[in-house]
């Protein structure tokens, strides 16, 4: 494989007929919650820790299930996003501490409304106002970095999927979506 200039791998392409295949992986940030929830827990941990040395012996067992639960929670914060372009569909996973892998979406050739740029003010726009348009961010959130905008419209529920694309990924999407993309 070649190394790009930032120095990570790049992801296979192959290209077999008309199918083509692409993929990316980007670090991801853990939603703000699962911070709040692993300070909870650890807090927890602590009383407990007290309460057993200090008070009562019998709730050890306690403190076990408090370690167990820290472990896993702090695993969860490790988190990566992959994309996958195959044949015009675009697949989106999240990955946790590099062991378990979770399909977030499949936006299918036909439900893909446009492509922009995330930050066109019409993006940040409909963001803000329309309700009824769900956002999934699956970037870093670094604001240093361009992030794309994909629109999908999967029948009774539309979607903003934030995504992290490089050069090689976007060449994918406008050879299929030239004339859904405003970038």
């Amino acid at each position: 494989m070649e190394k790009q200039e930032n120095g990570t791998d790049n992801r296979p392409v192959f290209h077999v007929g008309e199918q083509q295949y692409c993929e990316r992986a980007v670090n991801g940030k853990p939603a703000n919650s699962q911070y709040f929830v692993l300070a909870i827990v650890m807090l927890l941990t602590l009383v407990g820790v007290y309460a057993t040395v200090f008070l009562y012996p019998v709730l050890f067992p306690i403190i076990i299930a408090g370690g167990f639960i820290i472990f896993y929670l702090a695993k969860r914060l490790k988190v990566e996003f992959e994309y996958i372009y195959i044949g015009g569909d675009i697949e989106i996973a999240k990955i946790f501490a590099k062991e378990k892998r979770k399909v977030i979406a499949t936006v299918k050739t036909e439900e893909v409304q446009s492509i922009r740029k995330a930050s066109d003010p019409a993006v940040k726009n409909d963001l803000k106002i329309k309700a009824d348009l769900s956002k999934v961010d699956c970037t870093e959130q670094d604001p240093e970095v361009e992030y794309y905008a994909v629109y999908a419209d999967h029948g009774k529920k539309k979607c903003v999927y934030i995504l992290d694309l490089d050069e090689k990924f976007l060449a994918f999407l406008k050879s299929r979506y030239k004339n859904k993309m405003s970038i």
